[in-house]
């Protein structure tokens, strides 16, 4: 399951590095890789951070050295480093909300971070350590995306159209105008990126 992950996370880089270089089909790449990684963490997460193999799912004997609080823990922590990963999505991909949805997601974060921190023991050190290490990547990522000022992801990814940055910035500033959304649409055809 590991190697799944890591070429989601590859794919999910290419498609964010398409992206900003505007390359097509970069939001697909993204969009598609990190939905499927996040779907793989809420449904195989209690899988992943208790090292039990997917054929092995149903087998009782699969659960039996493990504490029901760790498949508890690994359930609750897939959720929130899925709900993370959606959160980053929206920062990435600068859709509407993005800065509410990764406050919230870095609101979440914190106390499972916390919790992890205090129980890690040398006995369960690789699942505490499997969690640390993706909370603090996506939690991290989503962290500093929230960071960034307002209009900082649009002013590198369209660096090349001035014009598009400043009818964006002013369409935001008075969402009703008509005329300026009429502008922003006709500046964005100009650019043939979709």
């Amino acid at each position: 399951m590991r190697i799944f992950e890591k070429s989601l996370v590859l794919l999910a880089v290419i498609g964010v590095a398409m992206n900003l270089l505007l390359i097509p089909g970069g939001t697909f790449f993204t969009m598609l890789a990190v939905l499927v990684l996040s779907l793989f963490y809420i449904f195989f997460g209690f899988l992943l951070f208790n090292e039990i193999k997917l054929v092995k799912v149903f087998s009782a004997s699969s659960y039996s050295a493990i504490p029901k609080y760790h498949i508890l823990g690994a359930f609750l922590s897939g959720i929130v480093i899925s709900i993370a990963c959606i959160g980053a999505l929206f920062g990435i991909e600068i859709w509407a909300g993005s800065k509410i949805i990764l406050l919230c997601c870095v609101i979440i974060c914190l106390p499972l971070l916390v919790i992890v921190l205090m129980k890690q023991s040398a006995k369960y050190k690789r699942y505490y350590t499997g969690i640390l290490l993706r909370l603090i990547v996506t939690g991290g990522l989503c962290l500093l995306l929230f960071a960034f000022p307002e209009h900082y992801l649009v002013e590198i990814k369209f660096r090349k159209y001035p014009q598009y940055i400043r009818l964006l910035k002013e369409s935001g500033n008075n969402p009703n105008n008509e005329k300026l959304r009429d502008s922003l649409l006709e500046e964005r055809n100009k650019m043939h990126i979709y």
